[in-house]
C-alpha cells in the first residue's frame, strides 16, 4: 500500500496491491470507509484472478487530502502486508454475513458466490421481515 499526496492536487491518492481473494475488494473499501473516508474514484484491475491493483482517490469528510499521520499511518498498517485485512484473507471461509451500524443506519453486508435471482431473493427475505 502506499499513500501520495503529492501526485493529485485535489484528493490523496491511495494505491493496494493484493492478492485477488473473494472479498478483498470490499475490505478494503471497508477499511477506507470506517475511517470517514470520501472515495471519489477508484480504478481497480485484475490479472486473471491472481493479483489486484487498486487506486482510490480519497479526501476527508470536509475534502481535504489526507494529512493526519495517525489516519496514514493506520492505512498503511491495515493494508500492509503485515496487516490485519492479510489474516483475513487467510481466513476466509467461503461465505459471510456481516451486520454493521452505521450511525441511524443498518448495513447488511453478504458475500458469496452469485447467481440469476439472487438479489430477488435476498430482497424478499428481507422486505418480509
Amino acid at each position: 500500500v502506499s499513500i501520495d499526496n503529492t501526485s493529485c492536487t485535489d484528493c490523496t491518492l491511495i494505491k493496494v496491491d493484493s492478492m485477488n481473494k473473494p472479498g478483498i475488494l470490499l475490505e478494503v473499501v471497508q477499511i477506507l470507509a470506517d475511517l470517514d473516508l470520501i472515495i471519489t474514484k477508484a480504478y481497480v484491475s485484475s490479472d486473471g484472478g491472481w493479483f489486484m491493483d487498486a487506486v482510490f482517490h480519497a479526501t476527508d469528510q470536509q475534502g481535504n487530502k489526507i494529512t493526519d499521520r495517525k489516519t496514514i499511518d493506520y492505512i498503511e498498517k491495515v493494508l500492509g502486508p503485515n496487516g490485519h485485512l492479510t489474516d483475513r484473507i487467510k481466513m476466509w471461509p467461503g461465505k459471510r454475513v456481516g451486520i454493521h451500524s452505521i450511525g441511524d443506519y443498518t448495513a447488511i453486508e453478504l458475500t458469496g458466490k452469485d447467481r440469476p435471482g439472487l438479489l430477488s431473493e435476498i430482497s424478499a427475505v428481507l422486505a418480509g421481515l
